[in-house]
């Protein structure tokens, strides 16, 4: 596992979060004693936990109206099964139903929200929701991990 980090899904925020306090070799020992489908299920849980604070102070703080932008926040993973890594994504990127009864992505007014426009103030919600729990991510990253091996008997 080389990283495991945050990247945006598109190009609305620059904030990028390589888990910083996280013993890289101690992980890597530990994930090397599984077979690789069983890694990656194990680096999944992990990433799956370790944007989970995250997922829940933006659902908190997305300014909502109808509630489209908020049911549009979702956790997207990304591994790659040829290096053993992947990282996680938080963000209003999920497909709603919306009053017309199409399905659109949330994200284009995401960007309107969280930069503002000629018309509107910015009224951020997804950088400072990384920000307030980016200490959170690598210790519910590192439980999900122990617990995922240890319940395979490692």
């Amino acid at each position: 596992m080389s990283t495991a980090r945050h990247q945006p899904a598109y190009s609305m925020t620059d904030v990028e979060n390589n888990l910083v306090g996280l013993d890289y070799a101690q992980v890597e020992k530990r994930l090397d004693l599984l077979a690789d489908d069983l890694r990656l299920n194990v680096i999944r849980a992990g990433l799956r936990a370790g944007m989970k604070p995250v997922r829940e102070v933006m659902e908190s703080r997305v300014p909502t109206r109808k509630g489209y932008l908020k049911s549009g926040i979702g956790t997207k993973l990304e591994i790659d099964k040829k290096a053993g890594d992947g990282f996680g994504v938080v963000g209003p990127f999920r497909k709603v139903t919306d009053a017309s009864g199409k399905k659109r992505s949330q994200s284009y007014k995401a960007g309107w929200i969280e930069y503002g426009t000629a018309h509107m103030k910015a009224q951020p919600f997804i950088k400072p929701s990384l920000q307030a729990r980016e200490r959170d991510i690598p210790p519910a990253f590192m439980t999900a991990i122990d617990k995922a091996i240890r319940k395979h008997g490692l």
